[in-house]
């Protein structure tokens, strides 16, 4: 983490920058002064007369201030199933119009920059655990909320949040966007919670392994890595079409993963194999350290074809991802050399690549063109054990 000093410097910076180009002007004009935009960006209790930011039309301006209200009236009274059911709704609108989003970031950051209540401040963050559940700020502006994030990180009352925020945010912006849903009334009380769960999801693979060596779990893989493989080759899913490809139950996925982060391995009451497939995908992606480690990636990728390449550098990984190569790789083996399912070798290879491999570049062209090569480096490895 940056000095608090350091990181309150270049918040005001980005944020200057910024605001030069999005922000609206208010009253007297922004940049007569630097005092006029920390003033604008500062807690105030009334609602807003207009947009914090330059949207594209009237109507979006008022929606602006309509979301306003009901993020005035969550921070007043925190998460009851009205405030929550009002928020789902306006994260909603801002799915569907995506300037909204980060004019509601702008607005609920004015929430949390000086605010004198305690209570109000927690329940700011709360909309920001909820957000990043949804959606990201756009390019231009989040390394404004990540610095933002940053600075409170040390905060004695929201000190949770901001961590948690900001590695979620900066995990986010490594992954390739996603199209946001508008989110259900479980899926927020989820994030609200999240800052607060040893999560074997949004976690690095060190902290899941040393979280599990505390509970009493002594394995050398995470041990919902393991119960994954293990539940789709019972529930049948080595000879069931489309494993991999095909998407299960969004609620199936939800109950099965809520279970996992509550450490309960026991679910009876989910029988699909395409859950636990579906879930394996998302735990790969969602961990906040890659199964091939950044540092070993141009390595994985420039040896797309060499098996004896690929052999030594699957050797020389940490531990636990060694372990969960080599098992994870010896599973798709036997998934691919099982005809009923329709997954061969290259079809595995396509929908698990995106998962397991994670391109250091930011450019969506270069992404892209590095996805062929992900693809050809996972059919090798597929072939080694």
């Amino acid at each position: 983490m940056l000095p608090r000093d350091i990181a309150d410097d270049i918040e005001k910076f980005q944020m200057i920058g910024y605001a030069e180009e999005y922000f609206k002007t208010h009253r007297r004009g922004i940049f007569k002064r630097r005092i006029q935009l920390e003033k604008l960006i500062q807690y105030h209790p009334d609602p807003l007369q207009t947009s914090l930011l330059q949207l594209s039309d009237e109507e979006q301006t008022i929606e602006a201030v309509k979301i306003y209200k009901v993020i005035l009236k969550f921070i007043g009274k925190g998460p009851t199933e009205k405030t929550l059911l009002k928020m789902s709704d306006s994260i909603g609108k801002a799915v569907i119009v995506a300037q909204l989003r980060d004019e509601i970031y702008c607005q609920v950051i004015k929430q949390t920059t000086g605010n004198p209540h305690v209570n109000k401040r927690e329940n700011g963050w709360r909309i920001f655990c909820m957000l990043l559940e949804v959606f990201c700020p756009t390019q231009d502006f989040e390394y404004y909320v990540l610095a933002h994030f940053e600075k409170h990180t040390n905060a004695p009352d929201i000190g949770i949040y901001a961590t948690y925020c900001h590695n979620r945010l900066k995990h986010l912006i490594s992954q390739p966007l996603q199209i946001p849903r508008k989110p259900k009334i479980p899926t927020l009380q989820a994030a609200i919670e999240a800052p607060f769960i040893k999560s074997v999801f949004r976690s690095t693979i060190d902290d899941i392994m040393e979280t599990q060596l505390l509970e009493g779990i002594d394995l050398n893989i995470p041990a919902i890595f393991n119960d994954m493989i293990e539940k789709i080759r019972l529930l049948g899913g080595i000879a069931t079409p489309g494993i991999f490809r095909i998407q299960a139950s969004m609620s199936d996925i939800a109950l099965a993963r809520s279970k996992y982060e509550s450490r309960e391995y026991d679910h009876l009451e989910i029988t699909d194999p395409h859950v636990y497939a579906c879930i394996l995908k998302i735990w790969m992606k969602e961990i906040y350290s890659p199964v091939i480690p950044p540092e070993y990636y141009k390595d994985f990728v420039d040896n797309s074809k060499n098996i004896d390449a690929l052999r030594t550098l699957v050797e020389n990984l940490p531990i636990a991802n060694r372990a969960i190569i080599k098992q994870l790789i010896s599973f798709l083996r036997i998934i691919a050399q099982e005809p009923s399912n329709r997954m061969g070798t290259e079809n595995l290879s396509i929908v698990l690549s995106p998962n397991l491999f994670r391109c250091p570049e930011e450019s969506p062209q270069l992404v892209l063109l590095a996805t062929k090569v992900e693809t050809e480096t996972l059919c090798t490895l597929i072939s080694l054990y």
